[in-house]
């Protein structure tokens, strides 16, 4: 929730010109699919779609007049303050309650530091709810890949998880889940960036060395995950269903954030989106920041933490939604097939077959579900010619030692095409799969000690001495830098 509002106050009231504004948005949603299905690599789609985007607030600032802030603009006002009045209304107890119980998920049993926030029984809640968060609801999340066109990640995530698809009670696991009962998912958050930056930089490191030895060690870094993805919705998101997921996720985070500031007393001024584009980006409600520095710390960190809650909240709510559309509605309304979910490096399917590709023939045998698999299974033959046909070519491989080729195949289902009804139920499965992932993401990611976020106002709400979150913040950048280079080498 931003606290510094003076860099967005209105030169001048908006004056919406529909026609012109409808003409904007149909050329740039023209534009960004154009992009989106261009042969182009897929940094410069990004880089070409954020441009149109940009173009686009620019034009819309233009004729709309719009607040803007460098290439986004602002969409608010007065509306919303009363709906935001009215939920504050009903049973300001459970907004109090789950503010607590996402302060206990964030930070664990270091809210013991906040003993007259949270109670001994929120507590224990609390810290069992982040534990089946990180070992059942995080890694369901994992569902809305499917949905993420990004293939040079999604392929090495998939393989990953395929690899511990089981995990055993390992030190690993153990010492996991210890932390974030112990320090909930803003330590666990920071120490997985600061780990993957440091995971990275080794990499290189090793690569560095090989070279110097004439024998480079490639595998070092090409087999590197960046720890940031784009996600934009019309290039790596589906375009309809990643913009009502966002908004959601946007609305939700920063509603709740006014909701307690309503319960605290607050007068909130403002609500409204920040829009790329014809993206939402962000949202803001803006409270009375001089009421809010009255109120006591632990009020404070509730409207703080209001946004965190929901959103983890939400992502939970959308997994329990998600398992009962996918167990009793949507096997009624989709069709299935398989694809290439993952290469197995090295082996002979590497380099030949491409990811994404969805399996029609394999051996002449026809494929359209993970029980088709049967048949293959039971005709395999080592160093035997594997014969496959895909919707993106068909291809030829010699078997290995064990029979095998090297691919991970998935179950991809889809709308029955022609059907209505199975477009809307699958619909809405792309919604909540992606509203599980994005909200968990926001939800989590909004616990770094950075500044804008609200980790970093709860911090400085709580550490007097500011180098140590200036250190924090310093860490957390740095990181977040290094995380990006394997953009630039390991796609």
């Amino acid at each position: 929730m931003p606290r510094n509002r003076k860099r967005v106050q209105p030169l001048q009231q908006p004056k919406i010109m529909p026609g012109q504004s409808v003409a904007v948005l149909l050329v740039s949603i023209a534009l960004i699919l154009l992009i989106s299905r261009s042969g182009m690599n897929e940094v410069i789609k990004w880089l070409a779609a954020i441009v149109t985007l940009a173009l686009m607030s620019v034009v819309m600032i233009k004729i709309n007049r719009f607040r803007n802030l460098f290439i986004f603009y602002l969409i608010g006002g007065k509306r919303g303050i009363s709906f935001i009045e009215s939920l504050s209304e009903i049973s300001p107890r459970f907004w109090i309650a789950m503010a607590d119980w996402g302060f206990v998920v964030s930070f664990g049993l270091l809210s013991l530091l906040f003993k007259r926030q949270v109670s001994k029984r929120m507590l224990a809640f609390g810290i069992v709810s982040s534990l089946l968060i990180l070992n059942v609801v995080l890694p369901a999340s994992i569902s809305a890949l499917n949905f993420l066109n990004i293939p040079q990640i999604t392929s090495k995530i998939a393989f990953t998880g395929a690899q511990t698809s089981a995990p055993a009670i390992t030190p690993t696991f153990v010492g996991v889940n210890l932390l974030t009962a112990a320090c909930g998912f803003s330590v666990f958050i920071t120490l997985a960036l600061v780990g993957s930056a440091v995971s990275i930089l080794y990499g290189i490191a090793v690569f560095l060395i090989s070279v110097s030895s004439h024998v480079p060690n490639y595998g070092a870094i090409s087999s590197q995950i960046p720890g940031i993805i784009p996600l934009i919705p019309g290039i790596t998101l589906p375009l309809a269903a990643g913009i009502v997921a966002i908004a959601i996720m946007l609305i939700v985070h920063e509603f709740s954030h006014g909701v307690l500031a309503r319960i605290a007393k607050v007068k909130v001024k403002e609500v409204g989106l920040l829009v790329l584009g014809f993206i939402p980006m962000g949202a803001y409600v803006e409270p009375d920041e001089a009421q809010m520095r009255k109120l006591p710390k632990e009020m404070q960190n509730r409207i703080l933490v209001a946004g965190v809650a929901s959103n983890i909240l939400l992502g939970v709510i959308s997994f329990a939604l998600l398992m009962l559309v996918v167990g009793y509605v949507l096997p009624h309304f989709i069709s299935t097939s398989l694809s290439i979910s993952y290469l197995v490096p090295n082996s002979p399917a590497a380099n030949v077959i491409p990811v994404g590709a969805q399996v029609l023939y394999w051996n002449n045998i026809k494929i359209t579900n993970s029980s088709s698999l049967l048949a293959i299974q039971h005709s395999e033959k080592p160093l035997s010619t594997v014969s496959l046909v895909t919707n993106k070519g068909n291809y030829s491989v010699i078997s290995n030692s064990t029979g095998k080729i090297g691919v991970g195949l998935s179950e991809i289902t889809g709308p029955i095409k022609g059907s209505i009804e199975s477009s809307a139920v699958y619909f809405i499965y792309i919604v909540l799969s992606l509203s599980l992932l994005l909200n968990l993401l926001a939800g989590i990611v909004n616990l770094l000690p950075a500044p804008s976020l609200d980790g970093w106002q709860i911090y400085n709400l709580r550490i007097k001495n500011k180098r140590i979150t200036r250190v924090l913040a310093l860490l957390v950048f740095l990181s977040l830098l290094v995380n990006v280079l394997p953009w630039l080498y390991a796609v």
